[in-house]
């Protein structure tokens, strides 16, 4: 059956299946081919063969969906009427207005409850296994945790004054699902006289559209003349957070009914929407097909987990309601409002927008302080500045305005190549403490490793992130190297003048005047000092430095001489990939470099000469007391912080947030094709070209 196949994750339909509807507006409708697994509809009219159909579609009772039918009915052709779904999208406009799920029903459509739908049938048959029910009750409690409805654009709700509320819910005229849903006009004023009378100690809430405010749309009250115990509710704002606020809640045929029974509020219903006559709901008009009572989660799995179909943008395939909690969490993650961003170069810029994008935010890029003042900056908003690149006194000037400051630093796996060769990254750290290489002051993260809870769930997720980051070579630039200079190295090391029992101790280098050895190095401000440090600590132990590769390609200061280094270390090797070095050595001594923690990912023993965030937690031999941090951690405690609640990881060909697990897969993808200016025989000249080509990308788009 084509709807099953078009319906099923695992086997979609055919990519030589021919579907085809009347309507430009499903033909050009964004991620609907992936919603349909990847089967792109024909527009019919320009369909060079109208012999070669499967299907035609419609959408729901709109436009020529009738005439589509009955095209369908004359070539004896399945019809197939979709609709938007439940959880429909992150806003209204733009990106943010892109269809992420839809349902599909052959028989009718859910909200027409004149007639037998796929939905309908779905709950009448019921038949869900224990497991099935149990999915769909933590699935449902998720939603409702995370407030996701239909829209998610929309701030907060307020909080209302207190008293008894009851909810009552206005649509705008001519919507479809009234007079589908045996309901018309007066059914909403009928409604609010049964709210009235009903709940006399209460004060009765209003919802209508805001464009039935502004006079766009037209709503079923004269807002002039309600009773004086109502309140009309006119403000966008999201509806779960109001029903949560409320005793009971009166509707026609309005989805927030069912996001009202699922918050657990009795719902009385004057119409007869896809979830009233199945005994969950108080009903005022009646449906013969419906005396079934079904439980709120055979409802919600029959709806929400059979009828629905979900879209992932980062993956580009369908999925099912569990993975697409996942994808919309991360996009709903607290992203709102006005950010003035401080004295970001412009080729940043671009980097910025999208890692604080939102469908409610309004970014704003400023060179100064008095410039952003000038754009009206006030306690309401946030200043965003990049942590290295922070004026001494701005934390002093935000403390006294009342302003949340964030500071902005590159993630822990951020590309395949340099920042300084302009490579977008893939994960940003927005930290609204402090900043994670700096022990001065707390960072949102020590704060997270020090007190939050991280259940077994997570800590499996961790530990199964560590493997996938093992298994597939990701280190934070990727740069790959010559295997042959490691050969060299180990043939060298076992020679005639090593017994071959000496402790390999490897030292990465840093960049000397980057702020997280400036601030986190303490007493050792340098490569050459450090290496003095560990040779005395480390006499007989055989030295292998790798030089930062900021600094080998030229694009940051050298501050100790080669030559120096050379002097102290056993080996000197700049073009080898870290993590062959890592393999190769026994342990890892340094100062606050990030590569101390890719070795503890690989359980290597590692030893730190200054105050890196991860040391301090039991995992490393630590020179420098941390006395803020007391805590303990286990390896997978620590990965759970710092690389999956920490970073935010942006999917740049999808513009949308993704997982720490894609972020692998997409850093090992780009992995197997190798960083652009890293490549064997790159010349100063090559590699200078396609800098500035990537740079001309960016600003392009900024």
């Amino acid at each position: 059956m084509l709807l099953e196949q078009i319906q099923s994750k695992n086997n979609p339909a055919d990519s030589s299946t021919a579907i085809g509807s009347f309507s430009l507006g499903i033909r050009f409708k964004s991620n609907l081919s992936g919603l349909l697994g990847g089967v792109t509809p024909h527009y019919l009219p320009l369909h060079p063969s109208l012999r070669k159909l499967d299907a035609v579609l419609g959408w729901g009772y709109r436009g020529k969906s009738r005439f589509a039918e009955s095209f369908a009915r004359r070539r004896g052709l399945p019809f197939i009427r979709l609709e938007d779904g439940w959880i429909r999208s992150l806003g209204l406009q733009g990106r943010w207005g892109k269809t992420l799920s839809i349902v599909c029903d052959d028989l009718g459509i859910y909200y027409d409850a004149t007639r037998p739908s796929r939905l309908e049938k779905l709950i009448v048959e019921g038949g869900f296994d224990e497991q099935t029910l149990e999915l769909a009750r933590a699935l449902r409690e998720r939603i409702t945790r995370l407030r996701i409805s239909k829209y998610n654009h929309a701030p907060a709700a307020p909080e209302l004054p207190a008293g008894p509320k009851v909810l009552v819910v206005d649509q705008t005229f001519g919507d479809l699902s009234i007079k589908h849903g045996l309901a018309d006009e007066h059914s909403f004023h009928h409604m609010l006289e049964c709210a009235l009378l009903e709940h006399p100690e209460s004060t009765i809430y209003l919802k209508v559209h805001p464009q039935v405010v502004a006079g766009r749309r037209r709503g079923h009250f004269d807002l002039n003349s309600l009773p004086e115990r109502v309140r009309v509710l006119a403000d966008d704002m999201n509806p779960l957070g109001l029903i949560e606020q409320m005793e009971h809640v009166h509707v026609v045929t309005s989805q927030l009914g069912f996001e009202a029974l699922m918050l657990g509020k009795p719902v009385t219903c004057h119409g007869m929407p896809y979830y009233a006559g199945w005994g969950l709901t108080d009903d005022r008009v009646s449906c013969e097909r419906r005396g079934i009572v079904r439980s709120l989660d055979e409802v919600f799995a029959a709806a929400y987990l059979r009828y629905a179909r979900y879209y992932n943008p980062v993956t580009g395939r369908p999925c099912e309601l569990d993975e697409f909690l996942d994808f919309f969490s991360l996009q709903l993650n607290g992203n709102r409002g006005r950010y003035f961003c401080l004295g970001f170069r412009y080729w940043k810029r671009y980097i910025i927008r999208a890692f604080l994008q939102g469908p409610d935010v309004d970014i704003r890029f400023c060179n100064d302080l008095a410039q952003a003042e000038e754009q009206g900056l006030s306690h309401e908003d946030k200043l965003v500045v990049w942590s290295s690149r922070e004026a001494s006194d701005l934390g002093e000037y935000c403390a006294e305005k009342q302003i949340k400051l964030l500071r902005v630093e590159d993630g822990f796996l951020r590309s395949v190549g340099l920042g300084s060769d302009f490579v977008t990254p893939i994960s940003l750290v927005v930290d609204d403490g402090g900043i994670y290489y700096d022990p001065a002051r707390p960072s949102q993260l020590e704060s997270l490793l020090q007190h939050a809870d991280f259940d077994e769930v997570k800590l499996q997720r961790a530990a199964l992130i560590r493997e996938r980051i093992v298994s597939r070579g990701i280190s934070k630039y990727n740069l790959g190297g010559d295997a042959a200079l490691l050969r060299e190295l180990d043939s060298r090391f076992r020679g005639p003048e090593s017994t071959g029992q000496r402790k390999k101790i490897l030292v990465p280098g840093q960049v000397e005047d980057d702020a997280s050895v400036l601030r986190g190095g303490g007493d050792i401000q340098d490569n050459l000092t450090l290496l003095r440090r560990v040779r005395e600590e480390n006499p007989e132990a055989f030295i292998l430095f790798k030089p930062h590769p900021d600094v080998e390609s030229g694009n940051r200061k050298r501050k100790s001489s080669v030559a120096d280094l050379e002097n102290i270390c056993d080996a000197y090797v700049a073009d080898i990939d870290i993590l062959q070095c890592l393999a190769w050595a026994d342990e890892v001594h340094t100062l606050t470099s990030l590569t101390g923690f890719e070795a503890l990912l690989r359980g290597m023993p590692v030893t730190t000469y200054g105050s890196p965030f991860y040391a301090g937690w039991g995992l490393t031999n630590d020179h420098v007391r941390q006395p803020r941090r007391t805590r303990k951690l286990v390896i997978d405690e620590l990965v759970a912080g710092v690389l999956i609640d920490y970073p935010r990881y942006y999917h740049w060909p999808s513009g949308n947030f993704m997982s720490t697990e894609s972020a692998i897969d997409v850093l090992a993808a780009r992995k197997r094709q190798g960083s652009a200016t890293n490549r064997p025989g790159m010349t100063v000249l090559k590699r200078g070209a396609i800098k500035l080509r990537q740079l001309a990308n960016i600003v392009r788009y900024s």
